[in-house]
């Protein structure tokens, strides 16, 4: 946290015009999640709050992320004379199994796992074209996914006697103790068509690290839409990017937008650090044979944006239902839904 601190206190320093405010939270309980039972298991939150602005761009802060692009992406991207925002968020995510109430390790069913991580994010735009990246620096296995779920969920279950129940396994969970771990992610977007009532896209990504999968997605918009705004993202496992909101110098004014969104996306999945274990000894992981290797994401909800004075705007997207199909290969297979409230304060 300390470290955060330091990192947002610099980039406060660098703010410019076109700067924003994130927030998210992810939820598998109502009333966030719709159109399915709330139980809070499985990804059963998720955290963030960070910082945006093009004069992000070249911080010190960023000169990692930005060489690993330069070497990695077409000129194409990094040469562009657009300029996009920068981000900088804090995230934590969590994951438990299916049965709260067991103090033993439940073999044949995910483990505990708790994720905290610094998310910097690039953006870059040519044409029709879009590629975001993402560095994430995190560390697994502290205690505080613990603290949190359990306090939720004791102040809602009526001292244990309903769900959510007090989670009682934690002291199993991935890394426990603490370990450092890595993210790095690409994704590329093209537009495909865009009218002034919908607008449709396809993308593919890779990431390397903690997660370490292939994927592709179509995506698509319908409502009252801003042109410019069609590179958002509301894909809400994986990586730290939430609210993705393209902001170009030169676009002043930004347009009141009411709309849905819907999203699915197949991925080919090679490691997940929160199934499979780390370097660290952990009390409970999967095997690659416990794993599925093949998963189907879905994503839907609804959206608006509010422009308020001197150009400034509010952002409010409801993910109403997303959705995962199983990632373990055991028994106890199951998928797994939550909703989630993603906002962005542009100003």
């Amino acid at each position: 946290m300390k470290i955060f601190y330091i990192l947002l206190v610099f980039s406060c320093q660098v703010l410019g015009q076109d700067k924003s405010i994130l927030f998210y939270l992810d939820e598998d309980l109502k009333p966030l999640l719709q159109f399915s039972k709330d139980n809070d298991q499985n990804y059963t939150m998720g955290l963030g709050f960070g910082y945006a602005s093009q004069n992000l761009n070249g911080s010190m802060i960023f000169r990692g992320i930005e060489f690993i692009d330069h070497k990695t992406l077409p000129a194409r991207f990094t040469n562009s004379d657009v300029s996009l925002q920068a981000s900088l968020t804090l995230n934590g995510t969590a994951f438990t199994p299916n049965d709260l109430r067991a103090g033993t390790i439940i073999k044949e069913d995910r483990p505990y796992a708790f994720l905290l991580y610094t998310s910097l994010k690039k953006q870059y735009l040519h044409n029709r074209e879009y590629i975001a990246t993402e560095l994430n620096i995190g560390i697994l296995g502290l205690d505080l996914g613990r603290w949190v779920q359990t306090n939720i969920h004791e102040a809602l279950n009526k001292n244990d006697t309903q769900e959510p129940y007090t989670p009682r396994g934690w002291q199993h969970q991935i890394s426990k103790g603490g370990e450092p771990t890595l993210l790095y992610a690409v994704n590329y977007n093209k537009l495909l068509e865009q009218k002034s009532f919908f607008d449709l896209k396809y993308g593919a990504q890779a990431m390397l690290g903690y997660y370490t999968n292939v994927n592709i997605e179509i995506a698509g918009r319908f409502g009252i839409l801003d042109k410019n705004n069609w590179t958002r993202n509301y894909t809400p496992l994986g990586t730290g990017n939430k609210n993705r909101m393209l902001s170009m110098k030169g676009v002043k004014k930004r347009k009141a937008e009411a709309f849905l969104f819907v999203s699915i996306k197949p991925s080919v999945v090679l490691y997940n650090q929160m199934l499979n274990g780390g370097i660290r000894k952990s009390a409970h992981t999967l095997s690659w044979n416990e794993t599925n290797h093949f998963v189907l994401e879905w994503n839907s909800g609804i959206g608006t944006t509010i422009p308020t004075a001197n150009a400034n705007s509010l952002e409010v997207i409801w993910v109403v239902n997303s959705g995962r199909t199983s990632e373990i290969n055991t028994p106890l297979a199951r998928s797994h839904q939550w909703g989630g409230i993603y906002l962005s304060y542009n100003f």
